[in-house]
Parts: C-alpha cells; structure tokens; sequence
C-alpha cells in the first residue's frame, strides 16, 4: 500500500503542476483599507472600507522589423523587437498577411517566409502581440527584402553576350555558334538563345557554375575568372584560344592550364581579356599571359607561330627571356592585337598593326609590346602617351582601333577611322595617339567627364562619370544607341527608350561587342542596343535595335 500511496501522491503533483501551466497567471491587485467616521450629535461611528484595485503590467509594444533574403530563397526567422513588462510569453498574431509570398506564423513569433518564384523587391505583413492580461499591441510591420538576382558585370563579344551574377554565376545569351565552332553560351548545348542562359557548372550540368568573379565575352569563346584567382573558358578552341593544352570545342567550361603542368589549373589570374581566336590575362604580379592564335604576334611572346593551346608569356622587348612587368591592367577587349597599361600610366600593344592600332608611329606588326606614343610637335613622336587609366582594343581584324581613357576625364583614340569611330570629327585614320575624343558641342575641345572606354568594330562606346554614356562611329545597325541609324564621327548621347530626347541614366559600366553595346545599370539590370542577329541583344528577339532594349529576366 505504501507504494501505491507514494505514486497517487506522484500523479497528485504532477496533475497539479499541469493544471497550474494552463490556468492563466493571476491578475495582480492591491487591497487599500480606508476608516470612514461618521458623527452624530450623540455618538462617533468609524467603519471600515476596503478596495481592490487590479494592476495591470504595461500593455505589450510590437516593434517593426526588417530582413532580407535572396532571389528565390526562403527564410526562417523571429520576431525580436517586441517589448513586454510582464514575465508570461507573448502570442503573436497575424494582421495582415504577405502579399507577394508564402508565409507562416507561429504564435511565439517565429515564422516561414517563401517569396513567389521570381519576385524581387519589398514584400511586407503586419502583426500584433498578446499577452496573458488579453492585452494587445499596436500593429507593428516586418518588411522582407528579397534582393533581385541582378547582374554585377557585362560582357558584349561578337555574337554573343555574358553576365556576371551577383551570386557568382553567369548567364550567356545570343549566338552559341562561331563559324562552325560552338558552345559560347556555356550551357552544354549548341543552340542560340535571345534570352539568357545560365553557364553550367561541367561536373553536374543541371547546376549553374558558382564562383565566378568576373567574364569576358570573344568571338566564339568566353573566359571567366574565378574567385579563386584560376580561370575558365568554354566555346570555339579552333586555335586554343580556350588554354586547356587542346584545339577541342567545348560546351561547358574547362580549366586554363598552368603550362609547367597540363594536369593543374594556372593561378593567380586577376583579370581575363577572350578576343578573337585569342584570350590573354592578366596575372596578379603585374605580367601577362596569353593563348591561341598568334599568326600576327598576338601572343606578346616575341614569336609568330601558329597557335599555342597553353599559356605563354608576354615577354619584355629589353629583354624577350624575361616577362614584361609592371603591367597594371589589360584591355577589356583584343583579339588580334592587345594592349596593357603600365603601373606608370603608359601604355604597350602587340599583335595585328596595319592600321596603325598599336600606336607606335608605324603600320608594322609586332609580337612584343611596343609603346604608345603621342605628338610632342608635328614631326617628333618620341614621348609615350600617359596618364591612361583604361585601355581598349577592338575584338577582330575587320575593325582596327583602340582607344584610351585618360585620368583627367577625356579620351584618345587611335587606327582605323573610315566611320568616325575615333571621335575625332574626322574619318582620317591615326598611327599614334593624336586624336583626341572631341565634344560635339565644341570640336576645338576634347570631352570631358569620361570614366570608361569600350570599342566595337568600327564604333566607340564611353561610360560618363554622371552614369550616362556616349557612342560614335559606325551606327549601321543602331550600335550608337541615339536613335537613329546615322554614322557619327563625335560623340551622340544613348537616350532613354522612354523618351528618346533625354539620356539613358543609371549606367553603371558600359561594354562594346561586334556591332551592339551593352550597359549594366545601377539596379542589376541591363540594356543593350545594336546588331541582334542571334539575339545577343537578350530581349527575347532577333531584331536590330537603335535604342537600348531591356535583357530579359536573367532566369
């Protein structure tokens, strides 16, 4: 009997204890005694009265709330900006749900936000909290920011457009086929696309390839630089250009190759240039190297071979056994000639040269770099050009010009100018570095304000530092993005599709391909105009567009 005693005991408490968790908190009060006297003219009478006052804590305040997460991404979190005097939970109820997203709250406040596949922006749901008096709170707001899956950097090759994610992948749209070579889109098939598509990651081609830092768009082939400083390449490998040791055409990224070992990946890349038939980078110790064709001494090596599969070494002129130093940046575009600034503001070219596009005074090829010159009078063409903060190069040989942005904000262009494509009000071509880039408000005055330069075949494009831009040369096929079809050998404004009598605003950078432009805005968005054969334009068509056109959803 003792035992059973002992549990009914047990059970007892425990029952106790349960009944105790769910019956709610005591109200708090306070008793007050009070003496009323009452007074007659024969007696005194004092009575006693007592009141119960009922205090309550301070009603719960519900704070508003923000978080943040990425495009197509759930999250899971909590309420935490809810203030409460009282020691009991609070319950936390719905007020007004989300609108552009699944949601689901919980009464201890934590919740499950989904946003709908494909929304990017503000999406919002309101709140009150409850506490064990039946007390409630002001209405408070929690505001989720899902950040659009926007682009960070743009590419425009010939045929064919790439972008950077802000996630590190990379999208690709337009022509997946160079003359017979494939695979420039980097999605593992051969078909165009008028939208773009995610470069997949070659080891599962269901996934995207991540860590990608930053991509250049040629002829046929793109390359990208990883965040881990190795780089890769995929598409037309007719000549090498893709670095992987082989002349095979590749759908899917492959790994350049350090050339002391075939069987490892070369590092140390900082910056990647895909030209046409070939790609050079730039190393993270201020030299270069370069792959592919090389017929015209593209290479930098100091030799005119055929081709090289592998990375060779642009090399000093002083000394061809040594690698040429000191370089701080290399052009953002090339293909049968290169150029680099130097850590000195100067600037060195090699490859192709008969329009006088590596701007030494002569119209001969060179396969080691040779200096940039400017005028010092009419006859002496001694003194480098400096004070170069960018330099450009056109992508093929159809095209032969390249073009500079100074640190003081204007811009000198020299080569082939038979469509105005050096903005110098001419369409007399330049073997060094005369022209200045002229403001069509004033040809006696070179334009100013200029951050950015990038070349297209026979046309110019430049980023303004108040983030609008500026194109000139060829407009066969919309290219200067006016407007209008018209040549122009000095700079015309990109106008707003919008209202094409103002400027397209928000330019962040600014690429030039074959015939097209493409701008990045400030919002991850982007814009392009020109040549759309195969829709490297990105806006679902293959229609020429004299106007900047909206790439689609990046997908």
């Amino acid at each position: 009997m003792r035992k059973q005693g002992s549990l009914l005991v047990v059970l007892f408490a425990a029952c106790v204890a349960l009944l105790a968790a769910c019956v709610p908190a005591p109200v708090p009060t306070t008793t007050t005694t009070t003496t009323s006297t009452t007074t007659t003219s024969t007696t005194t009478t004092e009575a006693p009265t007592t009141t119960t006052t009922t205090i309550l804590p301070d009603a719960p305040v519900a704070g508003d709330d923000t978080r943040t997460t990425e495009f197509n991404t759930a999250v899971t979190d909590g309420i935490t900006r809810d203030n409460d005097s009282g020691t009991a939970p609070l319950t936390t109820n719905l007020v007004t749900d989300a609108t552009h997203g699944t949601l689901v709250l919980a009464t201890d406040g934590t919740y499950a936000y989904t946003p709908t596949s494909g929304f990017s922006g503000i999406d919002t749901f309101t709140y009150t909290v409850t506490d064990d008096y039946s007390q409630t709170s002001n209405t408070a707001t929690v505001t989720i920011t899902v950040r659009p899956l926007g682009a960070v950097s743009i590419s425009a090759g010939e045929l064919h457009t790439c972008a950077v994610m802000a996630d590190h992948t990379a999208r690709c749209w337009g022509s997946n086929d160079y003359i017979g070579h494939y695979g420039a889109l980097g999605n593992g098939t051969t078909a165009n696309s008028s939208v773009p598509v995610r470069v997949v990651d070659p080891a599962d081609t269901t996934t995207a390839l991540g860590g990608i830092a930053s991509i250049s768009s040629g002829a046929g082939t793109t390359c990208a630089v990883m965040t881990d400083h190795t780089a890769r390449c995929w598409g037309s490998n007719n000549h090498g250009e893709l670095g992987n040791g082989t002349t095979v055409d590749s759908l899917v990224p492959v790994t350049v190759v350090d050339p002391a070992d075939t069987t490892t990946a070369l590092g140390g890349i900082a910056t990647i240039t895909a030209g046409d038939y070939s790609t050079c980078a730039l190393l993270v110790d201020h030299t270069a190297r370069c792959w592919g064709y090389n017929e015209v001494g593209q290479l930098g090596h100091g030799t005119i071979t055929t081709r090289s599969s592998v990375p060779v070494t642009v090399v000093n002129p002083a000394d061809t056994t040594q690698a040429l130093s000191g370089i701080a940046s290399i052009s953002v575009d090339g293909g049968f000639h290169f150029c680099a600034v130097m850590d000195d503001g100067t600037a060195r070219c090699w490859g192709y040269n008969k329009d006088g596009q590596l701007g030494n005074k002569t119209t001969l090829n060179s396969s080691v770099p040779v200096t940039v010159l400017k005028p010092v009078n009419s006859t002496d063409f001694t003194s480098p050009l400096s004070g170069i903060a960018s330099i450009t190069a056109t992508m093929n040989n159809l095209g032969s010009h390249t073009c500079a942005a100074l640190t003081d904000g204007t811009a000198r262009c020299w080569g082939r100018n038979g469509s105005g494509q050096l903005g110098n009000n001419s369409t007399f071509s330049r073997t060094a570095a005369t022209s200045r880039v002229l403001d069509p408000a004033d040809t006696t005055q070179a334009l100013g304000g200029i951050a950015s330069i990038t070349v297209a075949r026979v046309s110019t494009c430049a980023l303004m530092t108040d983030h609008t831009a500026r194109c000139w040369g060829s407009n066969y096929s919309g290219e200067l993005g006016n407007g209008t079809n018209d040549n122009s050998s000095v700079p015309v404004t990109v106008v707003d599709p919008a209202d094409t009598t103002t400027a397209l605003g928000g330019i962040s950078s600014i690429s030039a391909g074959d015939s097209l432009a493409c701008a990045l805005l400030t919002d991850g968005t982007a814009r392009c105009w020109g040549y759309n054969y195969a829709g490297q334009l990105g806006n679902n068509t293959t229609t020429d567009s004299n106007v900047p056109v909206t790439v689609s959803d990046w997908g």
